[in-house]
């Protein structure tokens, strides 16, 4: 009895492995290494566009199938040499009853050690990038009913793997590598879920600490439910300076570390994304003209709860927050895609001199002072409508500084500005002092309709003392700025498209504007004051006029006038004005001696038909005189520097007093030429006259051919040429080649 167990015992055994032995022997005489070879690469050519290639293959008893030097192609064929995938050993797990029928049906496939390699070539877009894996989706999409070649249950698995990813730019490369990769993917019966676990390099270097990558989630192939986590620990910010560099998007560079975290779900079209973004050490450099930092190690929190619904056409921010230590914004908003639109917004009160100790966007800048905004703005383009509520903007008490060579200098002060909007009603005042000129400025607005823009504004300009320098100064910054603006165009050419279509011309016809300025006292010099300056500019149904103009000073009569049609395909502008009988250099109130002393008259126009911006140094048009007459000019240091200029180089001034009894500057204007003829300068023992010309691009070309009496009485001939740029000219003796440059500065 106990020997009849024992056989029983011995055949429970020994069966299982002859039946797996047989089975074994019997799938390697059916099904050679060639055919299954043939039949795998057949496989993946057909199901996800991609080529594969491997030494040598080894069958398991149940089917299972291992590729030795396993390599998979990053397109569908071997042609550029680069492989999506490379593994040592590659593990794949067919099915059992259809191998034998020499059909292929994969389980899964299981790669260890692998290594993964994603290339962005120069000049693909991420879209053009992301479709070279459609083969892929495409696949996944046919798992689920188990015909065919697809099984109803296929796995996915990385062990111990590395992802490499490299995007070429026009001059460089980024390189993002994922190490200890840990990936779980699995398809089963129309549903896929993920897990990612991965190591990501620092792009410092060993110097660097590295992220970490953490992926889960589900969802239906169809789209119909998905749910999602993903996390980016620890991220290097360097990483992203390559494709600001190469798309232009800004001329910044960023450092720091970013942690990520965000949550996904959709279900039947409505989908609903929730996280928060962490900049740790955030710096961000200007690159150019020159480097500067923007901003400065800040740590920032960003928060938010979004939704879209694509049945609706709908996208929702439920609620946003972004905060450092001194600034809390929190927002929401809706957008549809009828164009509807609302946003809400609040910040708290924020410090601004705490701000702009870590955040400079403009070089050397410094605020000081409190900024506050809140508002709702609702947009329904279907009805026309902007509905404006609450909209506040407050700046209190704020100083802008500018630091020069270590030192803070005080640009402004006392600046308070405050703008607000009820309905189609908007209201703006700002008042502070810029150096030694204070200023108020008042505006309104009333919107009549917002599609297209209709509406009018009233701005008033008031200031009890105003400096002309720095008004003299931006003026000048302005003009160049056009110039430049205008010669870019000349350039680049332009589009045959006049005012009246360009959204420039139906702002200015649609909208009308009253302006006005009073100056109590506008300072020209040490000596030099206008008084009660008042000036009234009007823009109503595409016509600019000056409504009114005076001034007094100096004993002087003052005109301007101003017209300019906009209501045309081709805008003229014309501006007239004149000075009569301006006696400056004489004690002031407060007893200043001014330095120069003269009558002066001068007179202008300028005229000007365009449509684009390049006109302004093609179709200007225009006239400057001026005269002075019973000048005198003493204890000058440019007359002092002048007459050490020409003592050096053998001639010498008539005086230490210059007397100026007639001096006439005449100027024309055609296109961006400036021509100076027919001007004179006459005194005791200096006779000289002036011709040549001017132009933004060259500067200077003018000849001033002088007469200076020597202390002996006799008259000398002395050539000079004057060169440099418009507010920096430059004189240099003719005759005398190894003369050096005399430059006003």
């Amino acid at each position: 009895m106990r020997k009849k167990y024992l056989y029983l015992i011995l055949a429970v055994c020994v069966l299982p492995i002859f039946a797996l032995s047989s089975l074994q022997l019997f799938i390697s005489f059916s099904l050679s290494e060639n055919d299954l070879r043939n039949k795998i690469t057949e496989f993946f050519k057909r199901e996800t566009k991609k080529a594969v290639k491997f030494e040598s293959l080894t069958i398991g008893v149940l089917g299972d199938v291992t590729l030795n030097q396993f390599e998979m192609s990053m397109t569908s064929d071997f042609n550029d040499n680069l492989s999506l995938v490379k593994c040592e050993n590659t593990h794949i797990d067919l099915q059992l009853l259809p191998l034998l029928k020499g059909t292929v049906r994969i389980n899964g496939i299981y790669f260890h050690d692998a290594d993964i390699q994603l290339y962005k070539r120069y000049g693909i877009s991420y879209r053009e990038f992301m479709d070279q894996f459609q083969g892929f989706m495409t696949y996944a999409g046919k798992i689920g009913d188990g015909a065919g070649a697809y099984s109803d249950d296929v796995q996915v698995r990385f062990v111990d793997s590395r992802i490499q990813y490299k995007e070429m730019h026009r001059e460089k490369k980024t390189m993002i590598v994922v190490r200890d990769l840990d990936a779980r993917i699995r398809i089963e019966k129309g549903m896929l879920s993920a897990i990612i676990l991965g190591e990501i390099d620092s792009n410092q270097g060993a110097s660097g600490k590295n992220g970490r990558l953490m992926v889960s989630g589900s969802g239906a192939l169809s789209g119909d439910s998905i749910r999602a986590n993903i996390t980016l620990e620890d991220v290097d910010l360097t990483f992203a300076n390559n494709y600001l560099e190469e798309n232009q998007l800004a001329d910044l560079s960023v450092s720091g570390l970013c942690t990520i975290h965000g949550e996904y779900s959709a279900l039947q079209g409505a989908g609903r994304i929730s996280g928060k973004i962490e900049a740790d050490n955030c710096t961000v450099y200007r690159t150019s003209p020159r480097r500067y930092t923007v901003l400065m190690n800040d740590t920032i929190d960003v928060s938010f709860d979004m939704e879209h619904d694509r049945k609706k056409g709908s996208f929702r921010v439920i609620d946003a927050h972004l905060g450092d230590d001194n600034i809390d914004l929190r927002f929401s908003a809706i957008y549809r895609e009828n164009g509807e639109c609302a946003i809400i917004w609040e910040t708290n009160e924020i410090d601004l001199a705490g701000v702009t100790t870590y955040f400079t966007p403009v070089h050397d800048l410094s605020l000081a002072g409190t900024l506050f905004s809140k508002g709702c703005i609702r947009v329904d383009p279907g009805r026309q409508k902007v509905h404006l509520a609450d909209v506040d903007f407050t700046v209190g008490d704020c100083s802008v500084y500018r630091t020069v060579s270590g030192k803070k200098k005080k640009l402004a002060e006392d600046v308070y500005l405050s703008l607000s909007a009820r309905g189609e009603r908007m209201r703006s005042s700002c008042s502070g002092r810029l150096g030694k000129t204070d200023l108020r400025i008042a505006a309104s607005l009333a919107v009549r309709n917002w599609f297209p823009l209709q509406s009018d504004t009233n701005i008033e300009l008031y200031s009890r003392i105003a400096d002309g320098g720095p008004a003299a100064l931006i003026a000048g910054n302005i003009i160049n700025t056009v110039y430049d603006a205008a010669y870019e165009e000349q350039k680049r050419g332009y589009d045959q498209d006049f005012f009246l279509k360009t959204e420039s011309g139906k702002l200015f016809n649609n909208n009308n504007i009253s302006l006005q300025c009073a100056v109590d006292r506008l300072r020209l010099g040490r000596a030099s004051t206008l008084r009660d300056l008042r000036i009234s500019l009007s823009l109503y149904n595409g016509t600019v006029t000056s409504r009114q103009f005076h001034c007094t000073g100096g004993g002087a009569d003052y005109a301007l006038n101003i017209i300019c049609n906009l209501r045309t395909d081709q805008p003229y502008l014309k501006v007239a004005g004149d000075m009569k009988g301006y006696t400056f250099g004489e004690r002031d109130a407060a007893g200043d001696a001014g330095l120069i002393r003269g009558v002066l008259n001068a007179g202008f126009e300028y005229e000007l038909s365009f449509y684009r911006v390049s006109q302004v140094v093609e179709n200007s048009k225009g006239r400057l005189n001026i005269s002075l007459r019973d000048g005198i000019v003493q204890r000058s240091r440019l007359l002092s520097d002048l007459r050490g200029y020409f003592d050096h180089y053998g001639y010498q001034f008539p005086g230490e007093v210059l007397n100026i009894k007639n001096a006439d500057l005449n100027v024309s204007l055609a296109a961006d030429n400036y021509y100076i003829s027919n001007s004179m300068i006459e005194g005791d023992g200096l006779i000289a006259s002036v011709f040549g010309k001017y132009t933004f691009t060259d500067g200077y070309d003018v000849t001033v051919n002088a007469m200076m009496k020597n202390p002996e009485g006799i008259m000398q001939t002395v050539p000079l040429q004057c060169s440099g740029s418009l507010m920096e000219p430059c004189i240099q003796f003719k005759q005398k080649r190894e003369s050096k440059l005399f430059c006003v500065h």
